[in-house]
């Protein structure tokens, strides 16, 4: 299935462009030369030792020579098997862009049974490093500071949490929606970056990626990052 929207450029807001959004149950397009990749997930709760992973959306350029972007929609919901998409998040060579990664990562690799290996990327956390100036680093806030000041991301019809039900009964606004969850996050990593850049936070902000992953194995086995404090 194929749905398409037109959209704002995140790399050219003065563009419009057709985005194609494919559905499936796993991908279909190559992704062993992307040097990186978005990722986000939609479940049914918000503990992870319960509820189920219904949705990952992953989107990456097409070529690093283009702003052509591709956005890839898996319907996981009671489908165990998905070999192209576990030998993406295996690929060491492959950076992984989140928001939340600590949301995550642990559903993935849980739901999957797979490790996420390579470099992390997590615009939440960089943002709360670079972006000292306010509280408010939700995604939306984000894209509206970094990329486009008229972003605006509205509920679906049918609820946030309805996700189970699957493609073919997703409303347009659905789909909509969790294109936007991938689609601007590399644009977001190049802007918080130079920011970060200007306020010389950019190497903490590196450092902090590279401890992620075992903070998020914190939250695989039921911790969380509490038992850091004193």
């Amino acid at each position: 299935m194929r749905k398409t929207f037109k959209v704002k450029n995140p790399y050219r807001l003065d563009q419009d462009i057709q985005q194609d959004v494919h559905i499936g149950t796993d991908l279909t397009l190559d992704y062993s030369n992307s040097p990186w990749v978005a990722l986000d997930t939609e479940y049914l709760s918000f503990n992870p030792l319960q509820d189920q992973l219904c949705v990952i959306q992953i989107c990456s350029k097409e070529s690093e020579e283009s702003d052509s972007l591709r956005v890839e929609i898996l319907y996981v919901f009671d489908n165990p098997e998905t070999p192209n998409l576990n030998a993406v998040l295996e690929n060491e060579s492959i950076e992984k862009i989140f928001h939340v990664y600590t949301a995550d990562m642990h559903r993935i690799e849980l739901d999957r049974d797979v490790t996420i290996n390579g470099a992390v990327f997590d615009t939440k956390v960089a943002a709360r490093i670079a972006w000292t100036n306010t509280r408010d680093h939700g995604m939306k806030s984000l894209i509206r500071m970094f990329v486009d000041p008229n972003f605006d991301q509205k509920d679906t019809e049918k609820g946030l949490g309805d996700w189970e039900v699957g493609p073919e009964q997703w409303t347009n606004e659905q789909v909509y929606y969790m294109m936007q969850d991938v689609l601007y996050l590399d644009a977001l990593r190049h802007r918080i970056l130079e920011m970060a850049e200007r306020r010389g936070s950019e190497v903490l902000i590196h450092q902090t990626m590279e401890i992620l992953p075992r903070i998020s194995d914190l939250y695989k086995f039921g911790f969380s990052e509490s038992i850091l404090g004193y």
